[in-house]
Order: C-alpha cells, then structure tokens, then sequence
C-alpha cells in the first residue's frame, strides 16, 4: 500500500506543483505518507478482497492526508475540491476499470453484495440495497444506507471532507464513460 502511495503521488506531481513549489511538495509528499503509514493500522476489516468495496476504504484512506495537508496549506474547501477532482481523474485515467460494471455476471455481484451487506457481517461495511434498471433510463442503482468511508473519516474527525471524496463517483464515470447520477 506505500508503494502505491508513492506510485500515486508521483503521479500527480505535475498537478500539484502547480499548487505548490518543489519544496513544499516535498515537505507534503514525506508528511502525508507518514500519517498514512500511520492511518493503515486504523483502517476497520470490512473483508478484505471478498468484499470490493475494501479498496474504495484503502484508497480513501490514502487521500485523507493529503486533504488535510490542503487544509493546512490554506486551501478554500473549494479549491481542495476542485484540485481533488483533478487527482482523482489521473488516478482513474491510470488504473483501468476491473470488469465491465454492466454485464450480468457483476450485476449479479452487486446483488449478491447488497444481501450480504445486510448481515452487517462487519461494523464498519457498508450497507445498501440494489436497485433493478428499468431498462430504459437506467441499468442498476445503488441506494447506500451506510458508508464504509464515512464511517472511517467520521473516526479520524475528517468527515467534512466526504463531499469532496464523494467527488470520486463523478471522476470514476467520466474517466470509465459512464452515466452517474446521485441524490
């Protein structure tokens, strides 16, 4: 997980200095890596590979530092918004989609996950019901009653920062061509 810390950071260098000088990046990249290696012993068991939302946890909790660091930097929540947005993008751009989200076969999965879900098997999962496409406006929905990430930030008193990590639904589709729509 550091390695794809640094892997993603170095990624969006680019981006980043725009925002802020070599030597401020600097002092960023070294900081937030350091409170992630210190967030991954925090990070709840919500399955590990069984369940695919595990790494919507993980990768939210590579983000948080570097939220917070925007913050101390003096970034307007918009600004960090905005500039989170972009690093989200460069990370869907980079990492290809797993599977086709459309086809039965992971239709089937997200079924199959949302009754599970309802065991809350694990405190810190999320919980949500599946939603059949009519065919027409809409293949699937999901309707979440409980975030897994929100719980997560709610414990590490970074839950102002869920509407910008909810951001990541909006570049994820852009990215993958999809339609997304939210309420």
């Amino acid at each position: 997980m550091i390695r794809t810390f640094d892997t993603a950071l170095n990624m969006v260098k680019p981006i980043l200095t725009k925002y802020f000088e070599d030597s401020k990046f600097n002092e960023i990249y070294t900081t937030s890596r350091k409170e992630f290696e210190n967030l991954l012993s925090q990070i709840p068991y919500v399955g590990g590979n069984e369940n695919p939302l595990t790494e919507s946890l993980i990768n939210s909790a590579m983000i948080q530092p570097l939220l917070r660091k925007f913050e101390e930097e003096g970034l307007e929540f918009y600004e960090i918004g905005k500039l989170t947005y972009k690093l989200f993008e460069i990370f869907y751009e980079f990492i290809p989609p797993k599977d086709d989200i459309f086809t039965e076969e992971s239709l089937n999965e997200k079924k199959e996950s949302a009754k599970k879900s309802k065991l809350k098997k694990y405190p810190e999962d999320w919980v949500f019901d599946f939603i059949e496409g009519d065919g027409k406006t809409f293949t699937f929905g999901i309707n979440y009653s409980e975030c897994g990430v929100y719980k997560f930030y709610k414990s590490q008193e970074a839950s102002h920062f869920m509407p910008i990590i909810c951001l990541s639904d909006y570049a994820q589709a852009r990215v993958y061509r999809y339609g997304l729509k939210r309420t």
